[in-house]
């Protein structure tokens, strides 16, 4: 059954992890500063397994500039790497090097840069890519609502925990 699942989700443009996970948790972060900006919230799933979680990460290369000038974001699809978890604070990084940055928000039912179609690639994603360093994030549990921590810009974001459908709902366009 796994095999035909697996295979159908490749047809359709979306894709599994190596497994399936027990359960999803989504969260979701409205973009609101300096003025709202749907197209650059950003989105979390937390997928369960029997014995371990994986990280899904829907965001922009605003995560990995310090500042930006002149430009738009570029649009991504990660996942986190090097997971540890300790109490409520789940600590992980982000890798963007060498992977796909597109010029608008990649779907939800996306889960790899590798399987999205009919989004074009950043113009500028040869230097997101290439220029751009890996980062670090925990991420705290307080209730129903996650904080990104970004220690290097020492900044916190509040991620509202949502249900799948009310993500997919989502106006996450230029």
């Amino acid at each position: 059954m796994r095999k035909y699942f697996f295979m159908l989700s490749m047809l359709l443009g979306s894709v599994c992890l190596a497994s399936e996970p027990d359960s999803i948790v989504y969260y979701h972060y409205a973009y609101e500063e300096p003025v709202r900006q749907p197209a650059e919230d950003e989105i979390i799933a937390l997928r369960y397994h029997q014995k371990a979680v994986d990280l899904v990460f829907w965001g922009t290369t605003d995560e990995f500039d310090e500042a930006r000038e002149g430009y738009l974001p570029g649009f991504f699809v990660l996942n986190g790497e090097d997971l540890v978890q300790k109490g409520d604070t789940l600590s992980f990084t982000l890798s963007i090097k060498g992977k796909k940055v597109f010029e608008k928000p990649v779907p939800v039912t996306c889960l790899s840069g590798d399987f999205v179609k009919g989004i074009p690639v950043s113009t500028n994603s040869y230097h997101f890519t290439k220029f751009l360093e890996n980062k670090k994030f925990q991420l705290l549990k307080e209730g129903s609502a996650l904080y990104l921590i970004d220690p290097a810009k020492d900044s916190k974001k509040r991620f509202v925990r949502s249900s799948f459908s009310e993500v997919k709902k989502l106006k996450r366009v230029l």
